[in-house]
């Protein structure tokens, strides 16, 4: 009895995760710039972005590369790939970051921290595709994590 106590809130857990995760992609990278800029820090629950905090409205690059990472992990790939994408678009097409990738940059392009360590976190998603990194398997009772 207990068991399948456990099984099924473990699956009512993972199902609560996955809606936040595809919850996240939709209201920050999506809603953020028109899906163009990465993952923002800070969205309300109406999609606008919010201004109270001066963290909110920006996104931060290795953030966006974790979230993008943990997609991954979980075989989203075509949000993954977007939100990578979207600090692709910024760091090479619009704004010449290129070797001086800042911490993090607001809607309209302004940065702050300019060469900052965290973009690393970009090596996270090499890890991910590597076969050596374990992935998520769904299945229809639990997740199980399973070596490759």
């Amino acid at each position: 009895m207990g068991l399948k106590i456990a099984t099924a809130e473990r699956t009512q857990f993972a199902h609560a995760q996955e809606e936040r995760r595809g919850a996240a992609f939709e209201f920050n990278v999506m809603k953020f710039a028109g899906g163009e800029m990465g993952e923002a820090n800070g969205m309300s629950g109406d999609g606008s972005i919010i201004r109270d905090n001066e963290q909110a409205p920006t996104v931060w690059v290795g953030t966006t590369f974790g979230f993008a990472a943990l997609l991954l992990s979980e075989g989203m790939k075509e949000e993954a790939y977007h939100a990578a994408w979207g600090l692709y678009h910024v760091i090479y097409e619009n704004k010449g970051y290129w070797f001086r990738t800042p911490e993090a940059w607001d809607i309209s392009g302004n940065f702050r921290a300019s060469m900052y360590m965290r973009p690393a976190a970009v090596w996270a998603i090499e890890v991910m595709l590597s076969s050596s990194a374990p992935m998520i398997k769904k299945s229809q009772s639990s997740v199980n994590r399973v070596e490759k």
